[in-house]
């Protein structure tokens, strides 16, 4: 259980809102979930040497194309100047809700869930998220030295309407995670920062994908393939199949 920032959260939470409200995560989730489940289908560790690191950047890749695409025809999430999609520094950017939103793949553990204080570090070998958590950490030392109070963000003081609400945080990671034995995927929000935790807060999850059965897939640790296994050599799965009784037809004397 973590104990994250109060305020963070409340803030997460309308930040998820009104991505909602512009359907801005509904594209967010079908795309991931949509670039994840065919990059699955062709990892071949053992036939083309595909590794679980270069199958994140592939992802990131296909991620950040069909985002600029979608920015450029301007439909749905996109459209009326709502979000917009750029890539500074080869990495994407989608600034929406007055944040700089950045898409961040988990690292690849034996759960959807990452391990937030363990699985995330923001250092110089990413200066893209390293930037983003430094802006993050210039808002909470400027409003330490003005309000003298030991906490990040005290937003139950701020309607989070107002525009000081919006400009809290700069910088949001939508943080992702893919499960290789079965494609499905789940999401949360993030703000990063430099300091003795690497967030601030992480929201709720904003999707957890389910099996067609409508049940949470189990623990993926002990079916998880690992960099070596052959996705032809895999089980094929077995459908549950369900004899539909045909009613008898009525006799006519």
């Amino acid at each position: 259980m973590y104990l994250w920032n109060p305020g963070g959260l409340q803030f997460l939470d309308s930040l998820a809102d009104k991505f909602r409200e512009s359907e801005l995560l509904d594209w967010l989730h079908k795309t991931i979930s949509d670039v994840w489940a065919i990059n699955m289908d062709r990892y071949e560790p053992a036939a083309l040497g595909d590794t679980a690191g270069a199958f994140g950047i592939l992802s990131a890749h296909n991620i950040r194309q069909r985002a600029l695409k979608a920015f450029q025809e301007g439909e749905g999430a996109w459209g009326a100047s709502r979000a917009r999609a750029s890539e500074p520094d080869g990495s994407l950017l989608i600034t929406a809700e007055g944040v700089n939103l950045h898409i961040l793949k988990a690292p690849r553990s034996g759960s959807r869930t990452p391990l937030w204080e363990r699985d995330f570090k923001w250092d110089s070998n990413s200066l893209t998220r390293f930037n983003a958590a430094l802006r993050n950490a210039a808002f909470k030392s400027k409003h330490l030295s003005s309000s003298g109070q030991d906490s990040l963000f005290d937003i139950a003081t701020v309607d989070r309407d107002t525009p000081s609400a919006v400009r809290a945080y700069s910088d949001v990671f939508l943080v992702w995670s893919g499960q290789e034995s079965t494609g499905l995927t789940a999401g949360w929000l993030g703000i990063p920062v430099i300091g003795h935790s690497p967030w601030v807060a992480v929201s709720r999850p904003l999707w957890l994908d389910e099996t067609e059965d409508g049940i949470s897939s189990s623990d993926p640790s002990s079916i998880q393939p690992t960099d070596w296994a052959d996705f032809d050599a895999l089980e094929e799965p077995k459908p549950k199949i369900r004899l539909k009784i045909k009613p008898a037809k009525e006799e006519y004397k």
